[in-house]
């Protein structure tokens, strides 16, 4: 790993596997014959590069996605340089991001794609939210891992591509043409109110009631009218 000391130490994931051994921090004029993750390739990593991941493994470049513009990753000495294809991150720093990927990710997926699975789950499980990664990505993880060429993965990774965005479009429409039919229902609900039978039926019910407390009225003074004369009478006598 070439680390620019440009990420907050305490959540690099790069940084956490030196400390346990699983990989190690290149300095800068240092050459890597392996397969370097960098924006500087020109293809994408595939089964290909299996041989050579063997051999000599997987780099990565530890620095912030905001300065990736301003470093030159060409001076580092790295013969094969490769880019990955379109993956979701779940790292706690960049969860849910398209292709942001820490470092683990990205050498995880890596390993995944050339064939070395078991690699792949050793470096994930060194996370506590290692999992995520594979449940969000499986399906892509296993699409690409079953391609030979760069040229495929490619494709696969733009056909994937094609099918989200035009998922997204069907949901906006979908999501507009019941947005409209709602507003066409309150319209018809507000046009419907003064002959709605459920509306004209409060009014006569709200008189039956008071009525029917009136008639109980009426009884219970006329009750009361009977037990005064009652009383005058027995005075009378």
């Amino acid at each position: 790993m070439w680390d620019y000391e440009q990420c907050d130490a305490r959540r690099c994931t790069g940084r956490k596997l030196c400390r346990l051994g699983m990989m190690r921090t290149l300095r800068m004029k240092q050459s890597f014959l392996g397969i370097v993750l960098s924006p500087a390739g020109d293809r994408s990593v595939s089964r290909e590069d299996v041989e050579i991941v063997r051999e000599y493994g997987v780099a990565v470049i530890d620095c912030s996605w905001a300065e990736v513009p301003t470093l030159q990753f060409q001076k580092l000495k790295a013969p094969n340089p490769r880019l990955l294809p379109f993956m979701v991150a779940t790292n706690p720093v960049n969860y849910g991001k398209p292709l942001k990927l820490s470092c683990v990710e990205a050498a995880a997926a890596t390993l995944y794609i050339v064939g070395l699975k078991d690699e792949f789950h050793a470096l994930m499980d060194c996370f506590k939210w290692g999992r995520a990664f594979y449940q969000v990505n499986s399906v892509l993880l296993e699409r690409y891992s079953e391609c030979a060429t760069s040229v495929e993965v490619v494709a696969v990774q733009n056909e994937w591509i094609a099918q989200c965005e035009q998922e997204q479009a069907q949901k906006a429409l979908e999501n507009e043409q019941r947005f409209a039919r709602h507003e066409g229902s309150d319209e018809d609900e507000e046009d419907d109110f003064l002959v709605n039978r459920n509306h004209v039926s409060r009014k006569p019910l709200m008189k039956q009631h008071w009525e029917i407390d009136d008639e109980e009225y009426s009884e219970e003074e006329e009750s009361d009218e009977d037990e005064d004369e009652d009383e005058d009478e027995d005075e009378d006598e």
